[in-house]
């Protein structure tokens, strides 16, 4: 397929367009790809027709992650349509965010009992929900409509609030992503456009009272009770062994003897070979119940830590961690990442703080004429309420005068002041978050607000 761009007409249905050679009229691609993909003379017709929708989705998903500002003038206008056709939908959106609670109903998937079937269907819903109010935050503030971008900014951020708390970790993290989308997307509209410091001074106001009773620490309660499901479900009860891990059940949630598989290796005989050492030397029932629980206690500790000290604790943690998984490869297999699911948590906070403080040093410009010497003289004079600390450092973020501007940065995930150079990808773009650099939050790089 060639190299096309696309934008969003109805929620299941999408316009391709492409250069003339392709497909002459965009309103004819629907009937070609049906009939590529249905043509089934075509050998090996299903891998095709994956393959062609695989690579439509990709582009269509790529097209979704872009700013608003970096669409092209065409995108921008497909955009714009499709914003004013789901514009109730998006005001629905809004209004739900603002509810105190959030409610729903998960489906299953095989044994609709069992937790690891359950399915998270609205996740990737929920993201390209916030992509809609970041494109139309961006519209509304080309158009001098600030408040009204900083509202949907705030509703994306309310959004992604509702995600969090006593969830799965694939939701929080969701929830996370669309936070993070939000502050970004501020800091990317307060570095391309001038605003008037009152309108600064009321979206800081009104953000700080939307994190005011709230916390950025992960919730680990779902997925305990992920893995007391999986320990009632994988281990027999008042057997020989006195409840010993069943292999066949353990490998059906697990990626066990995958490789086997595909060299041919029939399941039930690694089941029969490898039962016995776990029937008499894996930790029965009782004990791995035990393990999980002092394994998640741990894990809650280590959620109230910073980056910082995890860092410096890294030998010792990580010695607790083999320590209690040792032995017991069901624990070992089926315990998520949990360490980088806290530094992502821990790294949000961070920046929140960044966003705030960036919007307090420009607010004081406004007022004075001059930038502040320092975060603390913003404190004293009452544009912030407290210092930022960056979880990477455990120390303030580091604010620098420059001859016309200033520079905020973190640490990051190196540990070390790099002296504001932000982080490379492998093109040598400026990225958020690298571990080769400084994580810089102003400036705001030019790529981020011009295409």
């Amino acid at each position: 397929m060639t190299s096309v761009s696309l934008a969003i007409v109805d929620d299941e249905d999408l316009y391709i367009y492409s250069p003339p050679y392709f497909v002459k009229e965009p309103s004819e691609l629907p009937s070609k790809i049906d009939r590529v993909v249905s043509n089934k003379k075509l050998w090996h017709y299903h891998e095709k027709r994956q393959d062609v929708l695989g690579e439509v989705y990709g582009i269509f998903y790529k097209f979704l992650e872009k700013k608003y500002n970096e669409l092209t003038v065409e995108q921008r206008n497909m955009a714009q349509r499709w914003l004013r056709e789901h514009n109730d939908a998006l005001e629905l959106i809004i209004e739900g965010s603002r509810k105190p609670y959030y409610w729903r109903t998960y489906g299953g998937r095989g044994d609709k009992t069992e937790m690891m079937g359950i399915l998270l269907p609205n996740v990737s819903a929920f993201r390209n929900l916030a992509r809609s109010l970041r494109w139309r935050a961006w519209l509304r503030a080309e158009q001098g409509r600030f408040e009204d971008s900083f509202a949907d900014m705030k509703s994306c951020y309310r959004l992604g609030q509702h995600l969090r708390g006593d969830k799965f970790f694939i939701e929080q993290l969701v929830g996370i992503h669309i936070e993070a989308l939000a502050v970004q997307t501020i800091r990317d509209i307060v570095g391309q456009y001038e605003i008037d410091s009152t309108i600064l001074a009321d979206l800081q106001d009104s953000f700080e009272q939307i994190i005011a009773d709230k916390n950025f620490m992960i919730s680990l309660k779902a997925e305990k009770l992920m893995m007391y499901d999986r320990i009632q479900r994988c281990f027999t009860s008042d057997r020989i062994g006195k409840g010993h891990l069943y292999i066949p059940r353990f490998r059906k949630i697990s990626d066990m003897y995958s490789n086997y598989e595909k060299a041919g290796v029939e399941p039930f005989i690694l089941d029969f070979v490898y039962s016995v050492q776990f029937l008499f030397g894996h930790p029965n029932k009782e004990e791995t119940l035990e393990a999980t629980n002092e394994l998640y206690d741990y894990w809650e500790r280590l959620c109230r830590k910073t980056n910082a000290q995890m860092h410096a604790e890294s030998d010792a943690i990580n010695d607790k961690l083999e320590g209690l998984l040792s032995g017991n490869i069901f624990l070992g297999t089926l315990t998520p990442a949990f360490k980088r699911v806290i530094e992502i948590g821990n790294r949000l906070q961070t920046d929140v703080g960044a966003t705030l403080t960036m919007i307090a040093i420009l607010r004081h410009k406004q007022d004075t004429d001059r930038y502040s010497q320092n975060l603390n003289q913003l404190v004293t004079a009452g544009y912030l309420k407290q210092l930022p600390i960056d979880s990477f450092s455990d120390k303030p973020l580091v604010y620098k005068k420059t001859d016309d501007n200033f520079i905020l940065y973190s640490v990051g995930p190196d540990f070390k002041d790099d002296g504001g150079i932000s982080g490379k990808d492998s093109k040598g773009r400026d990225r958020q978050w690298l571990d080769n650099g400084d994580t810089v939050f102003w400036p705001v790089p030019e790529s981020q607000v011009k295409q």
